[in-house]
């Protein structure tokens, strides 16, 4: 006498069944068509990211460029100062020596 199917039993076939089913469904076709689109949805992330970075490239070259003219700019004005404090010294020594002479003058007269 067969024994009566329990409910685990009805489950257990039914889900079997419909998983066959299922495999039926699913054919080469809609599985090559999910791989397309999900790999054309990864190629277009990668792409995104790519203009984003030559954007943010773009960016950090100008900034790059524009922090190395200022630094020429500042190495101008620190070599024109530079120079200005050898003009200044030089004539503070001059000044001093032309004093010093006349005060020397005064002082043998």
């Amino acid at each position: 006498m067969p024994t009566p199917l329990t409910r685990q039993d009805m489950m257990a076939i039914t889900d079997g069944a419909k998983n066959r089913i299922l495999e039926r469904l699913v054919t080469k076709y809609d599985i090559q068509n999910a791989t397309d689109a999900a790999r054309d949805r990864l190629l277009n992330t990668i792409n995104a990211f790519h203009v984003e970075n030559q954007t943010f490239l773009k960016q950090m070259n100008g900034q790059y460029d524009q922090a190395n003219r200022r630094i020429s700019a500042l190495e101008s004005q620190i070599n024109s100062a530079r120079q200005e404090m050898r003009t200044l010294t030089q004539t503070l020594n001059r000044v001093y020596e032309v004093q010093a002479q006349h005060m020397s003058d005064v002082r043998n007269s």
